[in-house]
This record gives C-alpha cells, sequence and structure tokens, in this order.
C-alpha cells in the first residue's frame, strides 16, 4: 500500500470516529464547527502531496464564509473570510472604493450572495425569515429616511421585529424599552420632534436608538461619523464603546476616520479592491507602511500619548517636498 493509501485510509478512520458520523448532533457546538470537507491528491514532480481542505470555523458571533457578491458586470467581492467574536468592538476601514460598503450591504442581506454565507452563532442568515434576522441583527445605514414622523414613532419601529401579526401597536413593554433607549442616547426631549426637523447628529443618534431598541446581540454601522463635526463624533463613539464593554454588544462598523478607529475600535480589517490587506489590532494594522501601500499616502504614525493607540498625522505634498531640500 502507498504512503497516499495508508494516509487516506487513516484520515477515513478519523471521519469515521469524529462525533457527526457518531450520530451526535454538531449543530449544538456553541463554539466552533469544524468539518472535514474534503482530501485533494495533486501529482508534483512524480509525487503525491495530499492537502487537507478544512471549513471555516462557525464561532459565537458574526462569521462570514467564502463570501462573494457584487454588482453585474461591475465591481465582485471574491472569497472573503472573516471572524468577528462576541463582544468585539471592530472597524471594517479601507479607501473609497475598495469594497466596504459592498461587503456591508452582503452581510446584512441587500446584495445577493453569489457564494458563501454569513452566520451569526449558528445560524446561518440566509435560512432565516426577515423577522428573525431583525431580532439577530440591527443596523445603521449611513443615511436615515426622512418619513412624516416623530421621533418617538421612529425609534418605536425597531420594536415591530417583536409584533404578531396584524399588531400595529406598541405594547407597554415596548414604550418602556423606547424610552429607555431615548433616554439612553440624550434625545428624549426631541421624541415629539418631526424626524425631518432633525440636525444630523440628532438625526444618527434617532438611528442608533431605533436600532438599539431592536435588542439584538450585534450592531452593524455605516460609517456613523461622516459629516458630523467633532463634539458629535465623539459622543456617538463614546456611547457605542460604552454599550460594547457594559452590555458585551457585538459592534462592527464601516469607518473612514483613521484615527476615531484606532482609539475606540479593538479590531480592523484593512480593505483595497475587494481584497483583505491586513486584520488585528490598530497597533497591528494601523503602520505606515500598511497605509502608504494602501492609501497612497504619506503619513507619520506615533501613538496617542494618553491612550497609546495610533494615531495618523498627514503630510501635504508641500511640505514633504520641503523636507527633502
Amino acid at each position: 500500500m502507498t504512503m497516499v493509501k495508508k494516509y487516506f485510509v487513516y484520515l477515513y478512520s478519523q471521519i469515521e470516529r469524529s462525533p457527526i458520523n457518531r450520530g451526535l448532533d454538531h449543530q449544538t457546538n456553541e463554539e466552533t464547527k469544524t468539518i472535514l470537507s474534503r482530501v485533494d491528491f495533486c501529482l508534483d514532480n512524480g509525487e503525491y502531496h495530499t492537502k487537507i481542505m478544512v471549513e471555516q470555523k462557525i464561532i459565537k458571533g458574526l462569521t462570514i464564509k467564502d463570501l462573494s457578491c457584487g454588482y453585474k458586470d461591475d465591481f465582485q467581492l471574491e472569497g472573503i473570510k472573516l471572524a468577528f467574536p462576541k463582544g468585539v468592538f471592530a472597524g471594517i476601514i479601507g479607501p473609497n472604493g475598495s469594497g466596504k460598503s459592498t461587503l456591508f450591504k452582503g452581510i446584512v442581506g441587500d446584495l445577493q450572495l453569489s457564494k458563501g454565507s454569513v452566520w451569526i452563532d449558528d445560524k446561518n442568515l440566509a435560512l432565516l425569515s426577515l423577522k428573525e434576522k431583525a431580532r439577530l441583527i440591527a443596523v445603521v445605514s449611513q443615511f436615515a429616511e426622512l418619513a412624516p414622523i416623530t421621533v418617538q414613532e421612529y425609534v418605536s419601529m425597531g420594536r415591530i421585529p417583536y409584533h404578531k401579526a396584524f399588531q400595529f401597536y406598541n405594547t407597554p413593554e415596548d414604550k418602556e424599552i423606547v424610552s429607555h433607549y431615548l433616554n439612553l442616547t440624550g434625545i428624549s426631549h426631541l421624541r415629539h420632534k418631526a424626524i425631518s426637523q432633525l440636525s444630523g447628529g440628532e438625526l444618527q443618534m434617532a438611528s442608533i436608538a431605533c436600532a438599539l431598541s431592536q435588542q439584538t446581540g450585534l450592531l452593524l454601522l455605516d460609517e456613523p461619523t461622516s459629516h458630523l463635526d467633532i463634539a458629535h463624533q465623539y459622543r456617538i463613539m463614546n456611547l457605542l464603546q460604552k454599550l460594547n464593554q457594559e452590555q458585551e454588544l457585538t459592534i462592527i462598523m464601516i469607518i473612514h476616520d483613521l484615527n476615531l478607529a484606532s482609539e475606540y475600535c479593538k479590531h480592523l480589517t484593512l480593505i483595497k479592491n475587494g481584497k483583505i490587506i491586513h486584520e488585528g489590532t490598530p497597533t497591528d494594522v494601523l503602520t505606515y507602511q500598511n497605509i502608504e501601500k494602501v492609501y497612497e499616502a504619506v503619513v507619520v504614525v506615533k501613538n496617542n500619548p494618553i491612550s497609546n493607540k495610533p494615531f495618523i498625522f498627514p503630510i501635504s505634498e508641500q511640505s514633504l517636498n520641503k523636507s527633502k531640500i
């Protein structure tokens, strides 16, 4: 018997003895589900080589498995694999057109996947109803729709996933939850104001309050601080950080401001041209080498003297030219 055949026999025996083939319900594994998918044999210079292809682990949190999606005859993401454990505060960063929003839409279901799957804990989102999804994942989009309703009515929409069929009213519990998140986000005094009359910062807080009223374990945000002044940016990020730490809310956001991403996120994913360039802590990802490679911009990276997180200083072309003289 050749070595390849011996190895295959051994491998087959391991599969036969695995929990999956002993009749155990492997779906109940809360932490990971590793499934041997196939064994590839290839001939290289007259010798066989064995390659074991193992499926990506399903973790407690958000798992993106071999995701492919995009626009017909246009930008496509191919084979994206990411895992965000429960309780993480994560940022997805990258230049314009890198695929961040496409990835976001693929995760939440706005774009149909051509391949792959998205999981929350052990649940495949593709197999869930809209109501079931809305009880697991809340989304804050970049632009809120300005309907002719009050702030309180707008935030109350977050309770719809918990309504029964033909229920067109909020229960006392719904009202209590909505009131709680209006207070938490600091917009309780605006509850009777029309949503269309809010400032940019107020509208973003209302959107976050609406998402929080869904009471999910995962919050996705698409550029929550864009077009806001520094005070509103910090107010929103401080609130999200508090929710992450005190309630173990898993937060994943697309964010352009690298310094905000560095200061608040525990984990960063850097994307360019639909490819994952680097993953890790802000210190791992936000090096001047990575930033100059991906953004094609000259920067200086120093640590914030208070938080010790990386801080990015842009260098103008004029200053750069002067330094070369």
